[in-house]
């Protein structure tokens, strides 16, 4: 006998393979979109992150002595004359969770704009430590970057950050300065 068409048995197998078959496509389909999305939310923060200290670095190794606008150092920010296309007195701080650059031109210090970009944007936690000798000549990092004498900038600087996010952990990197001393601690000043 020819017959054309399904059988009602044969429908409602092919109903019940659906009905188990759907939600694991739906639910592999819709791990591979949260995946996507975790993995270019991180894709994006790295790049911010990379930008951000790929900026400090170029400025930090432009860095010179100059005794008007002295090197200042501090756990939370830092100060110093930068020798990129002018000389430039360059700042990095954070504030209101954002690390900002601050870039003055040197030449025109007295009533002139500084320009301010935003590198990063919601910061946890920001610090700066500065290369030192301690007595016994090994290097140690310090929080802070002693002001006189005022013509040394540091030889090296450890900067680390924590953004906001799930399990974010610590970018920690280490700048090292061309032109900078590595100064003893206790040292007379």
């Amino acid at each position: 006998m020819n017959r054309k068409g399904f059988t009602l048995i044969e429908i409602l197998v092919a109903l019940a393979l659906t009905a188990i078959v759907l939600p694991m496509l739906y639910q592999v389909f819709s791990q591979g979109v949260r995946y996507e999305k975790k993995v270019r939310s991180t894709f994006e923060k790295r790049q911010l992150t990379t930008r951000a200290s790929l900026w400090l670095g170029k400025d930090l190794k432009n860095a010179v002595p100059f005794f008007i606008l002295p090197f200042q150092g501090k756990n939370d920010s830092l100060s110093f004359v930068s020798l990129g296309e002018d000389i430039s007195s360059v700042s990095y701080e954070v504030r209101d969770r954002e690390l900002l650059r601050t870039q003055k031109d040197v030449k025109q210090q007295i009533g002139s704009p500084a320009l301010e970009k935003v590198l990063l944007k919601g910061i946890k936690d920001f610090h700066v430590e500065y290369a030192y000798y301690d007595h016994q000549k090994r290097l140690i990092y310090l929080p802070y970057w002693s002001e006189k004498p005022y013509n040394e900038i540091p030889k090296a600087i450890k900067i680390t950050w924590i953004l906001d996010g799930k399990n974010n952990m610590p970018d920690s990197f280490f700048i090292f300065l061309p032109q900078g001393t590595i100064r003893m601690v206790g040292a007379s000043q």
